[in-house]
């Protein structure tokens, strides 16, 4: 259904959803699929970071209209828990 302003997820006549409503709907949809952790904020996080490591931190930053690159770093981008594979270095231990 089209609507004047273009928004995804309209209300069922059409309207702006009311954002207390809407929250209220999304927990319970939530909730009814196991998805307690799930919040609105995890979404904003999730476009932040899929952002960053895609197009660059200003993008994200501009995405999220943030007056600053290091609120988008600081508070809405994951940060890798990956490390550089240094076992042939770490083996001496070993020996």
């Amino acid at each position: 259904m089209a609507n004047p302003w273009d928004v995804v997820f309209p209300s069922s006549t059409g309207t702006l959803r009311d954002p207390g409503n809407f929250r209220k709907q999304w927990r319970s949809a939530r909730d009814d699929i196991g998805f307690q952790w799930v919040t609105l904020h995890t979404f904003r996080k999730s476009v932040g970071t899929l952002l960053a490591k895609s197009e660059g931190m200003a993008s994200a930053s501009a995405q999220l209209g943030h007056s600053s690159e290091q609120i988008t770093s600081r508070h809405y981008v994951q940060k890798t828990h990956e490390a550089p594979d240094m076992t042939s270095l770490l083996q001496a231990f070993g020996a």
